[in-house]
């Protein structure tokens, strides 16, 4: 039996980032940043009034009081995003709004609030000192700083300062593309009448969100019957497009099992069985060029288990992410609030609710609301409802067959 560190690794061996390319501006937030971004200019570009006002030269109010007021005499208007005017003599000044350029000869702003707002002559009725209400060039960035470093998840004020750095597109890890698959013939499409033992597609939906959230970009194709023709079909298909494949069902011993059968001759997909419960049987391996595909369990809650400890690492690490604080879940202590029992050869991950007081963590164990007091976790790797309460997975290491209430473990943080 591999371990579930072996197959993670194994994982993380396989799979290399998206290859770089320049996105628009507008497409690249959550995207990493394939290199560093450093400014072309120096930020403000120019020196700008820093206020509405009046641009002067600060000698000529020096002495300027309320009950003392300096008369200057207005040259004119500047407005932001207009050339500069010419020099400013002694004894006048130019009347400024915020971002205007400073005329050649003015070293200070007085604020229109200092004034009596004169057209042709303006009362100034404050002191101001050399620089005053002034944004210098380059106070922002000299040209050449660093100013988004590479492997940065980029976020809308990413995107602002480097659209402010007259940027319009960005080299970046595009996101993933991800094509998930349900498999079997039980399986129909929600909102489809259910009938004997169909059950509807909850897997797809599920890991399509699942992907959407860790950053890639989800293509759900829908339910594929048992039929080894219609697979392979769908899976060459979605090779075309494919950076990732999921598909989920089949991967059981049993004979009937249509995903192993079209996927083992294919490329290096393996089918383990892995110490972790519950979704014990998984495979995992490239087709095509080099696509790494997942064969996932079917049962709902072993499917959002292994995609949250095998999958989702692989895809953060295909994004371009390759700090652990980046791949994996954040974990905290946790005190557990009622038991459960699992196969003492396994790591167990078993879905709870997390909630916290203070500094103190509590972990409950989500087994269905009608599962009994001693349910063990196998028996509910297909209570898809009760996903609806889950934000942790509590790990516990194998070799453990009991977990009592009041114990601390490990979990996983998954909102």
């Amino acid at each position: 039996m591999k371990s579930v560190q072996d197959h993670l690794s194994e994982i993380l061996g396989a799979v290399t980032a998206t290859e770089p390319l320049d996105l628009v501006l507008q497409d690249a937030r959550g995207c990493i940043l394939a290199e560093d971004v450093a400014a072309p200019f120096g930020l403000p570009r120019f020196e700008h009034a820093d206020t509405d006002g009046y641009a002067v030269r600060s000698a000529d109010v020096a002495a300027a009081s309320p009950s003392a007021r300096v008369p200057l005499r207005v040259l004119g208007d500047l407005s932001a995003g207009e050339d500069e005017a010419s020099s400013l003599v002694e004894g006048a000044a130019f009347c400024v709004s915020t971002g205007a350029p400073i005329p050649p000869g003015a070293d200070a702003i007085v604020p229109i609030t200092s004034t009596d707002r004169g057209v042709a002559t303006v009362q100034v009725g404050a002191a101001v000192k050399r620089g005053d209400y002034i944004r210098r060039a380059n106070t922002d960035v000299l040209p050449g700083d660093l100013v988004v470093a590479r492997g940065t998840e980029l976020q809308a004020t990413h995107v602002g300062a480097m659209a402010g750095m007259g940027m319009r597109t960005v080299p970046v890890y595009p996101r993933p593309r991800v094509v998930i698959i349900s498999t079997g013939n039980e399986v129909v499409e929600p909102g489809s009448p259910l009938r004997g033992d169909q059950v509807a597609d909850a897997n797809s939906f599920l890991l399509a969100e699942a992907v959407r959230e860790a950053g890639g970009a989800p293509y759900r194709i829908g339910v594929v019957a048992d039929d080894t023709r219609e697979l392979r079909v769908t899976l060459e298909d979605q090779l075309v497009r494919a950076d990732m494949i999921i598909t989920t069902g089949g991967v059981s011993v049993g004979e009937d099992d249509v995903v192993k059968e079209v996927l083992a001759p294919l490329g290096t997909v393996r089918f383990d069985q892995i110490g972790i419960e519950p979704g014990t049987r998984q495979g995992f391996g490239t087709v095509g060029d080099d696509v790494p595909i997942f064969a996932l369990p079917g049962k709902p809650v072993s499917a959002f288990i292994a995609f949250e400890v095998f999958v989702r690492p692989g895809l953060r690490r295909m994004r371009g992410l390759t700090s652990a604080a980046d791949l994996y879940r954040p974990v905290v202590d946790a005190r557990v609030t009622a038991g459960w029992h699992g196969d003492v050869g396994k790591n167990q991950f078993m879905p709870v609710t997390l909630e916290r007081d203070g500094a103190l963590w509590t972990a409950t164990p989500v087994l269905g609301g009608h599962a009994p007091d001693d349910a063990g976790l196998w028996d509910a790797s297909g209570n898809v409802a009760s996903l609806a309460h889950v934000n942790g997975l509590a790990v516990t290491p194998a070799g453990t067959s009991r977990t009592a209430a009041g114990a601390s473990v490990r979990v996983m943080r998954i909102a």
